[in-house]
């Protein structure tokens, strides 16, 4: 099974390049995103907890998170792999998805980080905001903050996961990939 962690700030090209790996691998894509717009708009319990932190200016809890996401996954019947998009992004977020990849006997493949150029960022959801209609990507002050998007887990310390994931993280060996999407 071949399963992708996928990060960048919005705008980077996630989706992007998410298409062309479920297309070439027949992969799964969760986006932390769409489950929760799917939560939320259909008013899931899930949706409905998360929605009261959301409106108190606070942060979903990851229990929160991890129970969306684990849903996503348990729900697909013989999946080729997944392509996990803005998850995980803490360290209890890594090491939930650690556990539930080896109840499925299976663990994260590789790492993809996807590098963009501030002001190219900016212009790209500017765009992406009159074609989609997604209001976080209208909004100037969360365009304006489109760095830090690397999950703590990495910037902390990569090694301190249980086995799978410190496998799997460790960036000096060589399965972190940054990629920097050029400007063409």
């Amino acid at each position: 099974m071949l399963n992708i962690v996928l990060f960048g700030p919005p705008g980077a090209g996630k989706g992007t390049q998410s298409e062309r790996l479920i297309e070439k691998y027949g992969l799964v894509h969760l986006s932390t995103g769409d489950l929760f717009r799917y939560h939320l708009k259909n008013e899931t319990e899930l949706g409905k907890m998360a929605k009261t932190y959301m409106d108190q200016g606070h942060l979903v809890p990851d229990e929160v998170t991890i129970n969306m996401l684990k849903a996503a996954v348990l729900e697909q019947a013989e999946p080729n792999g997944f392509i996990f998009d803005g998850f995980p992004r803490t360290d209890p977020q890594a090491h939930a998805l650690d556990q539930l990849l080896t109840e499925l006997h299976t663990q994260i493949t590789i790492m993809l980080g996807l590098e963009v150029e501030e002001e190219e960022l900016k212009t790209r959801l500017k765009q992406r905001a009159l074609s989609s209609g997604r209001s976080d990507d209208a909004d100037p002050e969360i365009i304006a903050n489109t760095g830090g998007t690397t999950p703590t887990f990495l910037l902390d310390n990569p090694l301190t996961f249980t086995p799978a994931l410190n496998d799997n993280y460790e960036i000096l060996s060589g399965r972190v990939f940054m990629l920097s999407a050029s400007v063409s």
